[in-house]
């Protein structure tokens, strides 16, 4: 009796996860919705090959179309705006500092020394390099 539980014992412990794994121990593509199996190279170079085929058929099919050359020069437009925008800088307020100094209250309390930060002026929005005559 001690040998059977022995046996089965040692089949336990060398099976590892093989009795409670869930999960199916297939190492090949599973089945898809949509697409296929291939290797990582074999995948870069089919999308690379089929975007630039897609992108000549498009521009061919559309370069005589006036919404396409509508939207080509919309596009650049919008990605000049986007490479070389106008930044606008802000203009820090000046920021000053008072030291109010240690005195006695009506009641004889005593105020220690204290400081007193405040802003002097605004800030302001600098959008071009031209200075406006104030």
């Amino acid at each position: 009796m001690k040998k059977i539980i022995l046996v089965l014992c040692a089949g336990f412990i060398l099976s590892g996860c093989s009795i409670f794994n869930p999960y199916k121990s297939e190492f090949q593509c599973p089945d898809t919705y949509k697409g296929k199996c291939t290797s990582t190279t074999k995948a870069y170079t089919e999308s690379v090959e089929s975007s630039d085929n897609s992108l000549e058929n498009l521009s061919q099919k559309l370069s005589g179309d006036l919404e396409y050359n509508y939207r080509t020069s919309l596009y650049n437009k919008l990605a000049s705006l986007i490479n070389k925008p106008a930044t606008p800088i802000v203009l820090p307020p000046k920021v000053m500092r008072t030291l109010i100094l240690s005195y006695t209250g009506s009641a004889n309390e005593l105020y220690s020394y204290r400081y007193v930060y405040f802003f002097a002026t605004e800030p302001k929005w600098i959008i071009s390099t031209i200075k406006e005559i104030e």
